[in-house]
């Protein structure tokens, strides 16, 4: 009886050291999901439905464990890709297109701004309300930046002579505190990041034209990976963006927690209230297509975009416009963030 007694004790504990070391086994695999993404600048409240996904444990229930890079342009995020260093960067998807077109094996998996949050802002003795409002009016603007890129297009979208605008050239970071010093008349900048700074330190003082109303398509926020990593992992893929998605809706829904939540893992010196500022920028440049879930990307923008980037010099051709985006993660998440 003894010996049968032992047997079955030994039995006992044997299946549950099998069990626990299958938990185990199965809490390590999904632990080892590492994903590293780069955003393709500093830190800014626009990037906050990431680091929200991240506070809030969503990244963690798909069994990511994600690293939030800060950024140094686009072609420090370009490289990191490649190498596989990173394997997601969040970027305007307009850089994502030049690339494309320049041969990188690049996608966008996911966009969150068909156009982005750009405006230019003017003081209001000489106020620009309207694209004629611009003409003999002097803009400062620096090298490859977006606003001083797509400025063609406004003038042509809007019957405008671009001839008839000045515009000021000037070094990166040089265009805020000469406009501030009305060296300039107007600057363009991002409501999802100088704006906001702006803002809070001058007050709202500013006369805002904003660009998206008068016609400009230059799709911004948006997920990019590599050819190569979409077709390996698009599990991986799926979950990241469906987190992302949940991190997006709880920044239309509470912007200044969101804030709160993204100051935690980022020590800045802007107050909550300007990062709240910076998201609202983003959410409030976001487009929701009927029955399809967020970040879903439309082949109308990408062709527009296409066309105006092209059209403003910044590429030679055009190629197929599948090269550049696919929608093959987020039709896999249904709009309640299901997957499908």
């Amino acid at each position: 009886m003894k010996i049968h007694l032992d047997l079955k004790r030994w039995i006992l504990l044997s299946a549950a050291a099998v069990f626990g070391a299958l938990v185990l086994l199965s809490a390590a695999a999904k632990a080892d999901q590492e994903v590293s993404l780069r955003f393709s600048w500093k830190l800014k409240g626009e990037y906050a439905p990431l680091f929200v996904a991240k506070e809030k444990g969503y990244f963690a229930e798909e069994g990511l464990n994600v690293s939030l890079n800060e950024g140094a342009g686009p072609s420090a995020a370009f490289a990191s890709l490649v190498k596989g260093s990173d394997q997601i960067s969040w970027m305007p998807a307009i850089y994502s297109m030049q690339a494309t077109s320049q041969g990188m094996p690049l996608k966008i998996v996911a966009l969150y701004n068909d156009s982005a949050p750009l405006v230019i802002v003017s003081w209001s003795e000489k106020p620009i309300r309207t694209p004629i409002d611009l003409m003999g009016k002097k803009i400062g603007m620096s090298a490859g930046e977006t606003g001083a890129v797509f400025m063609p297009i406004l003038c042509e979208k809007n019957q405008i002579d671009c001839s008839k605008i000045q515009f000021i050239k000037m070094a990166s970071g040089a265009t805020v505190p000469a406009f501030i010093a009305k060296q300039v008349d107007a600057i363009p900048v991002y409501r999802s990041n100088d704006l906001p700074i702006m803002k809070g330190k001058y007050g709202d003082v500013f006369v805002e034209f904003d660009e998206t109303k008068w016609g400009l398509v230059a799709p911004g926020s948006s997920l990019v990976a590599t050819n190569e990593y979409v077709a390996q992992h698009p599990d991986i893929l799926v979950k990241f963006v469906r987190a992302a998605g949940r991190g997006f809706e709880f920044c239309e829904k509470d912007p200044l927690e969101a804030a709160n939540l993204m100051l935690k893992q980022w020590p800045a010196s802007l107050t909550p209230e300007i990062v709240a500022e910076q998201i609202k920028g983003l959410t409030g440049a976001a487009v929701r297509h009927p029955g399809k879930p967020i970040g879903y990307i439309s082949p109308d923008v990408v062709k527009e975009g296409l066309r105006e980037l092209k059209t403003a010099g910044q590429m030679e051709t055009i190629k197929d416009e599948n090269l550049y985006f696919t929608n093959e993660i987020v039709d896999r998440i249904g709009t309640s963030g299901a997957v499908r």
